[in-house]
């Protein structure tokens, strides 16, 4: 009985120690315009985590009641540089409900744009804003005029991104 008992318990946590890892979005961003290898892109987010180098930030997130949140992904602008050709001056974000804004590279690197795909839930799923969001990384709360000035290239639930000149 003893020994029924202990090979249950043992299937129960190999089962759920399998079923609990977090794993990455499904969906892909399309990755379009002056590539760097001049091919339309589908990327994956498990992609992006193995070609670019992560970093962490916490805000107060604006578009969650101020809540504040760690955020991991890649700057914006590595993202540009591993797959754009050198000449892209601005990258055209849209996201999946159909809201669109063209970020300029320069903005990107000088304002530290993140282009997250986890916070302190896990990976951020469609229904969470994901699979990818763009996060400005500022220490304190961002008021209303702030986020007038940066909340435009502030895209989430990102479908594609285009490089353009």
């Amino acid at each position: 009985m003893l020994k029924k008992l202990f090979f249950t318990l043992l299937s129960l946590s190999i089962c759920l120690s399998i079923y609990s890892k977090e794993t990455p979005p499904r969906q892909k961003i399309d990755v379009t315009g002056l590539t760097l290898g001049g091919k339309n892109l589908k990327i994956s987010v498990d992609e992006l985590e193995k070609n670019l180098p992560l970093v962490k930030t916490t805000i107060f997130d604006p578009y969650n009641k101020n809540e504040k949140t760690t955020f991991e992904g890649f700057y914006f602008y590595d993202f540009v540089k591993k797959y754009a050709k050198p000449e892209v001056k601005t990258v055209y974000v849209k996201a999946i409900d159909g809201y669109s804004i063209e970020t300029p590279i320069e903005t990107m690197k000088a304002e530290k744009m993140i282009l997250a795909i986890k916070d302190q839930q896990g990976y951020l799923a469609v229904n969470r804003m994901g699979p990818t969001r763009v996060i400005y990384p500022i220490e304190k709360m961002i008021d209303k005029d702030l986020l007038l000035k940066i909340g435009l290239h502030w895209v989430w639930q990102i479908k594609s991104l285009e490089f353009r000149k």
